[in-house]
Protein backbone atom coordinates (compact mmCIF):
# COMPACT_ATOMS: atom_id res chain seq x y z
CA UNK A 1 0.00 0.00 0.00
CA UNK A 2 1.19 3.51 -0.86
CA UNK A 3 -0.91 5.40 1.66
CA UNK A 4 2.02 7.26 3.18
CA UNK A 5 3.34 8.67 -0.11
CA UNK A 6 2.77 12.16 -1.46
CA UNK A 7 0.60 12.66 -4.52
CA UNK A 8 3.54 12.82 -6.94
CA UNK A 9 5.47 9.96 -5.36
CA UNK A 10 2.34 7.81 -5.30
CA UNK A 11 1.51 8.31 -8.98
CA UNK A 12 5.10 8.11 -10.18
CA UNK A 13 5.67 4.84 -8.31
CA UNK A 14 2.50 3.12 -9.45
CA UNK A 15 2.81 4.34 -13.04
CA UNK A 16 6.41 3.21 -13.35
CA UNK A 17 9.60 4.73 -14.79
CA UNK A 18 7.96 5.80 -18.06
CA UNK A 19 5.53 8.13 -16.30
CA UNK A 20 6.04 11.79 -17.25
CA UNK A 21 7.03 13.13 -13.83
CA UNK A 22 7.25 16.68 -15.17
CA UNK A 23 3.51 16.75 -15.71
CA UNK A 24 2.97 15.88 -12.08
CA UNK A 25 5.70 17.90 -10.43
CA UNK A 26 5.43 21.14 -12.40
CA UNK A 27 1.74 21.39 -13.01
CA UNK A 28 0.15 18.44 -11.22
CA UNK A 29 -1.35 17.53 -14.55
CA UNK A 30 -3.01 20.92 -15.18
CA UNK A 31 -1.08 21.34 -18.43
CA UNK A 32 -2.63 18.13 -19.65
CA UNK A 33 -6.17 18.99 -18.64
CA UNK A 34 -8.67 20.90 -20.73
CA UNK A 35 -9.23 24.52 -19.71
CA UNK A 36 -12.86 23.77 -18.92
CA UNK A 37 -11.78 21.13 -16.39
CA UNK A 38 -9.38 23.54 -14.71
CA UNK A 39 -12.21 26.04 -14.27
CA UNK A 40 -14.25 23.59 -12.22
CA UNK A 41 -14.23 23.53 -8.44
CA UNK A 42 -11.37 21.32 -7.12
CA UNK A 43 -12.53 18.12 -5.46
CA UNK A 44 -9.60 17.40 -3.11
CA UNK A 45 -10.73 16.50 0.37
CA UNK A 46 -9.57 17.99 3.66
CA UNK A 47 -9.19 16.32 7.04
CA UNK A 48 -8.89 17.45 10.64
CA UNK A 49 -5.24 17.34 11.67
CA UNK A 50 -5.54 14.53 14.22
CA UNK A 51 -7.89 12.33 12.15
CA UNK A 52 -6.32 9.33 10.42
CA UNK A 53 -7.69 8.66 6.92
CA UNK A 54 -8.56 5.20 5.64
CA UNK A 55 -7.47 3.77 2.30
CA UNK A 56 -8.75 1.34 -0.30
CA UNK A 57 -6.97 -1.79 -1.52
CA UNK A 58 -4.83 0.27 -3.91
CA UNK A 59 -3.67 2.75 -1.29
CA UNK A 60 -5.99 5.59 -2.39
CA UNK A 61 -8.28 7.46 -0.04
CA UNK A 62 -11.24 5.20 0.69
CA UNK A 63 -14.61 6.10 -0.81
CA UNK A 64 -16.34 5.93 2.56
CA UNK A 65 -13.79 8.34 4.01
CA UNK A 66 -14.26 10.71 1.06
CA UNK A 67 -17.98 10.77 1.78
CA UNK A 68 -17.36 12.34 5.20
CA UNK A 69 -14.28 14.47 4.50
CA UNK A 70 -15.10 18.09 3.60
CA UNK A 71 -14.24 19.67 0.25
CA UNK A 72 -12.72 23.10 -0.09
CA UNK A 73 -16.07 24.75 -0.85
CA UNK A 74 -17.22 23.83 2.67
CA UNK A 75 -14.76 26.45 3.93
CA UNK A 76 -16.32 29.40 2.11
CA UNK A 77 -18.18 30.65 5.18
CA UNK A 78 -15.07 30.55 7.40
CA UNK A 79 -12.81 33.47 8.32
CA UNK A 80 -9.32 31.93 8.38
CA UNK A 81 -8.21 28.48 7.26
CA UNK A 82 -4.70 27.05 7.14
CA UNK A 83 -4.27 23.91 5.02
CA UNK A 84 -1.07 21.93 5.61
CA UNK A 85 0.38 18.97 3.70
CA UNK A 86 3.72 17.33 2.86
CA UNK A 87 5.82 18.63 -0.06
CA UNK A 88 4.59 17.80 -3.58
CA UNK A 89 1.13 16.76 -2.40
CA UNK A 90 -0.86 19.29 -4.44
CA UNK A 91 -1.14 22.41 -2.25
CA UNK A 92 -0.09 24.90 -4.91
CA UNK A 93 -2.15 23.18 -7.58
CA UNK A 94 -5.22 23.36 -5.34
CA UNK A 95 -4.60 27.02 -4.51
CA UNK A 96 -4.13 28.00 -8.16
CA UNK A 97 -7.08 25.97 -9.44
CA UNK A 98 -9.38 27.31 -6.72
CA UNK A 99 -8.33 30.87 -7.56
CA UNK A 100 -9.02 30.25 -11.23
CA UNK A 101 -12.44 28.79 -10.49
CA UNK A 102 -13.47 31.65 -8.21
CA UNK A 103 -12.10 34.32 -10.55
CA UNK A 104 -13.89 32.86 -13.57
CA UNK A 105 -17.17 32.71 -11.65
CA UNK A 106 -17.47 36.42 -12.54
CA UNK A 107 -19.77 37.17 -9.66
CA UNK A 108 -22.13 34.23 -10.25
CA UNK A 109 -23.45 33.43 -6.75
CA UNK A 110 -24.06 29.81 -7.77
CA UNK A 111 -20.31 29.40 -8.39
CA UNK A 112 -18.82 31.68 -5.74
CA UNK A 113 -20.03 33.65 -2.70
CA UNK A 114 -17.22 36.19 -3.12
CA UNK A 115 -18.52 38.17 -6.10
CA UNK A 116 -15.41 39.48 -7.89
CA UNK A 117 -13.44 39.93 -4.66
CA UNK A 118 -10.90 37.12 -5.05
CA UNK A 119 -7.12 37.48 -4.82
CA UNK A 120 -4.18 35.05 -4.78
CA UNK A 121 -0.75 35.54 -3.27
CA UNK A 122 1.66 32.82 -4.46
CA UNK A 123 4.94 33.24 -2.60
CA UNK A 124 6.72 30.57 -4.62
CA UNK A 125 6.27 32.37 -7.94
CA UNK A 126 5.38 36.03 -7.39
CA UNK A 127 8.56 37.22 -5.68
CA UNK A 128 9.00 40.49 -3.76
CA UNK A 129 5.64 41.92 -4.88
CA UNK A 130 3.61 38.92 -3.75
CA UNK A 131 1.96 40.73 -0.84
CA UNK A 132 0.57 43.53 -3.00
CA UNK A 133 -2.84 44.77 -1.94
CA UNK A 134 -5.80 43.37 -3.92
CA UNK A 135 -7.13 45.84 -6.48
CA UNK A 136 -10.59 45.59 -4.92
CA UNK A 137 -9.42 46.06 -1.32
CA UNK A 138 -10.60 49.65 -0.67
CA UNK A 139 -13.92 49.37 -2.49
CA UNK A 140 -14.68 46.05 -0.82
CA UNK A 141 -14.19 47.48 2.67
CA UNK A 142 -16.83 50.08 1.96
CA UNK A 143 -19.40 47.49 0.86
CA UNK A 144 -21.07 44.40 2.29
CA UNK A 145 -19.79 41.62 0.02
CA UNK A 146 -17.62 38.71 1.09
CA UNK A 147 -14.06 38.30 -0.21
CA UNK A 148 -11.43 35.58 -0.44
CA UNK A 149 -7.66 36.04 -0.18
CA UNK A 150 -5.75 32.86 -1.05
CA UNK A 151 -2.14 32.69 0.18
CA UNK A 152 0.08 29.81 -0.91
CA UNK A 153 3.47 28.67 0.43
CA UNK A 154 3.82 30.41 3.78
CA UNK A 155 6.97 28.35 4.28
CA UNK A 156 8.52 29.72 1.06
CA UNK A 157 7.95 33.27 2.28
CA UNK A 158 9.73 32.46 5.55
CA UNK A 159 12.67 30.80 3.78
CA UNK A 160 13.06 33.84 1.54
CA UNK A 161 13.37 36.13 4.57
CA UNK A 162 10.99 38.65 2.98
CA UNK A 163 8.28 38.02 5.59
CA UNK A 164 5.63 39.36 3.26
CA UNK A 165 2.97 37.40 5.10
CA UNK A 166 3.31 39.93 7.90
CA UNK A 167 2.39 42.70 5.44
CA UNK A 168 -0.78 40.79 4.62
CA UNK A 169 -1.55 40.25 8.30
CA UNK A 170 -0.96 43.95 9.00
CA UNK A 171 -3.66 44.82 6.45
CA UNK A 172 -6.04 42.26 7.87
CA UNK A 173 -5.45 43.30 11.47
CA UNK A 174 -6.19 46.92 10.52
CA UNK A 175 -9.63 45.98 9.18
CA UNK A 176 -12.69 46.88 11.24
CA UNK A 177 -14.23 43.74 12.73
CA UNK A 178 -17.27 43.75 10.42
CA UNK A 179 -15.03 43.85 7.34
CA UNK A 180 -12.67 41.17 8.67
CA UNK A 181 -15.66 38.90 9.29
CA UNK A 182 -16.50 39.13 5.56
CA UNK A 183 -13.04 37.96 4.47
CA UNK A 184 -11.91 34.37 4.05
CA UNK A 185 -8.14 34.11 4.43
CA UNK A 186 -7.26 30.70 2.96
CA UNK A 187 -3.60 29.71 3.44
CA UNK A 188 -1.44 26.77 2.38
CA UNK A 189 1.88 25.61 3.85
CA UNK A 190 4.08 22.57 4.17
CA UNK A 191 3.25 20.42 7.13
CA UNK A 192 5.57 21.13 10.09
CA UNK A 193 6.95 24.23 8.31
CA UNK A 194 4.36 26.83 9.23
CA UNK A 195 6.38 29.86 10.42
CA UNK A 196 5.94 30.11 14.20
CA UNK A 197 5.68 33.90 14.16
CA UNK A 198 2.98 33.81 11.48
CA UNK A 199 0.97 31.19 13.35
CA UNK A 200 1.24 33.22 16.56
CA UNK A 201 -0.11 36.32 14.82
CA UNK A 202 -2.91 34.34 13.18
CA UNK A 203 -3.97 33.00 16.57
CA UNK A 204 -3.96 36.50 18.06
CA UNK A 205 -6.00 37.98 15.22
CA UNK A 206 -8.48 35.15 14.74
CA UNK A 207 -8.41 33.21 18.04
CA UNK A 208 -10.94 30.35 17.73
CA UNK A 209 -11.90 31.43 14.20
CA UNK A 210 -8.62 29.98 12.88
CA UNK A 211 -9.16 26.50 11.45
CA UNK A 212 -6.20 24.23 10.65
CA UNK A 213 -6.75 21.27 8.31
CA UNK A 214 -4.65 18.76 6.39
CA UNK A 215 -4.93 18.15 2.67
CA UNK A 216 -6.17 14.60 2.31
CA UNK A 217 -4.27 12.08 0.16
CA UNK A 218 -5.61 11.53 -3.34
CA UNK A 219 -8.62 9.33 -3.96
CA UNK A 220 -8.96 6.94 -6.90
CA UNK A 221 -10.82 9.47 -9.05
CA UNK A 222 -8.06 12.08 -8.82
CA UNK A 223 -5.35 9.44 -9.27
CA UNK A 224 -7.10 8.25 -12.43
CA UNK A 225 -7.19 11.82 -13.78
CA UNK A 226 -3.45 12.21 -13.23
CA UNK A 227 -2.47 8.89 -14.81
CA UNK A 228 -4.87 9.25 -17.74
CA UNK A 229 -3.56 12.74 -18.52
CA UNK A 230 0.02 11.47 -18.65
CA UNK A 231 -0.61 8.01 -20.11
CA UNK A 232 -4.18 7.54 -21.42
CA UNK A 233 -5.64 4.10 -20.85
CA UNK A 234 -3.11 3.06 -18.22
CA UNK A 235 -4.95 3.57 -14.93
CA UNK A 236 -6.54 0.13 -14.74
CA UNK A 237 -3.18 -1.39 -15.68
CA UNK A 238 -1.56 0.54 -12.83
CA UNK A 239 -4.19 -0.70 -10.37
CA UNK A 240 -3.63 -4.27 -11.54
CA UNK A 241 0.12 -3.89 -10.96
CA UNK A 242 -0.54 -2.68 -7.41
CA UNK A 243 -2.63 -5.74 -6.71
Amino acid sequence: MLAGCSLVARIARIAGPTFDIDVASLGLYNNAMAASELDTLPTRRLIVVDVKPTFDEHGFLAEEFCATAPRVDSLFDRKAVLVVAPPWSGKTYLAERLYRHLSNAKGDPKQSPFSRNVHATLFQTQGPTAAAEPVWWSDWQAGNDRACWIVDALDEDARGYLKQMHEILNRIKALPNPARSRLLLLMFARENEVPADVRERLEKIYATDLLILRLAPVDAQIAEEIVECAQPGNFQKVCALIE
